[in-house]
């Protein structure tokens, strides 16, 4: 089957010298022992799932240049699976090649173009670039594509926040949660705008960060840094110890302790 000229072009140029740097090569400079499957693609070498399956252990341990090399090869034998992309922007995505990434998006939108998380995955190649224009109108066609994706929403939120504009970042977290009511980072993302505008809607939010994830502290400790910053330094005590009772190594909210003590005066509890 035929592989999209630009796929083909990015792995090229990578083949060709443009190296790039792998996390985790064996003492002799070589690529890691994938587990042995290097023998079952040995005896069924016309596998393209057993090349992604390399590939994919290849990404997950940062050996990109191999990663890649077994992406080509499924590619090759089958370019018509949606993973094989997905898996090929993420490997040029963490090796800091986010123009070939970009190209890698750009052909899976061609060829698979009701699928919502190609442009999904552009979006944020664009919004990490701060290229903002391009990032709204990826996210745009993905809700063209799937009108209730929460994601797009969430994406949509970080990058209003990203650019100033509060009010349209809140209101696009607010529909990630009501279209997915277990989103945790949409929750987290609500109660800290509403933490720096002092309002108190901030504490009902972080409070169901914690209701969906309750093995996380990260919602009772910004609870706390909310009560200290509205100069509520009793209960921002309160909520820094019920944080140490579940962590009793954690630096920071012993600090906030220390600081809330001397904020009221109490200088010998604060030390």
């Amino acid at each position: 089957m035929r592989i999209c000229f630009k796929i083909l072009l990015c792995l090229a140029l990578l083949a060709c010298g443009n190296k790039i740097e792998d996390k985790n090569k064996n003492e002799n400079g070589g690529p890691a022992s994938e587990y042995g499957i290097d023998e079952l693609i040995e005896n069924d070498p016309d596998n393209n799932e057993l090349y992604f399956k390399r590939a994919n252990q290849s990404y997950q341990s940062g050996n990109f240049e191999g990663a890649l090399s077994d992406l080509e090869k499924a590619m090759r034998l089958d370019s018509t699976v949606e993973d094989y992309y997905f898996l090929l922007a993420d490997v040029f995505t963490e090796s800091g090649n986010l123009t070939n990434a970009r190209l890698t998006t750009d052909a899976a939108m061609i060829k698979f173009p009701y699928n919502a998380d190609f442009p999904l995955k552009a979006a944020k190649i664009e919004i990490y670039r701060r290229n903002y224009e391009e990032g709204i109108k990826l996210l745009d066609n993905v809700l063209k594509l799937e009108i209730s994706y929460p994601e797009a929403y969430f994406w949509k939120g970080i990058l209003f926040k990203e650019i100033g504009d509060t009010n349209k970042s809140i209101s696009n977290f607010q529909t990630t949660v009501e279209q997915d009511p277990d989103f945790y980072d949409a929750y987290m993302q609500l109660g800290l705008l509403h933490s720096a505008k002092k309002n108190n809607f901030a504490l009902s939010y972080f409070d169901n960060a914690r209701k969906v994830r309750p093995e996380k502290l990260e919602p009772v400790y910004f609870k706390g840094v909310y009560y200290q910053k509205i100069g509520e330094n009793k209960m921002a005590v309160k909520t820094f110890k019920e944080v140490v009772g579940e962590d009793p190594q954690n630096a920071k909210a012993h600090f906030k302790i220390g600081i809330n003590y001397y904020q009221m005066d109490s200088i010998e509890k604060a030390y």
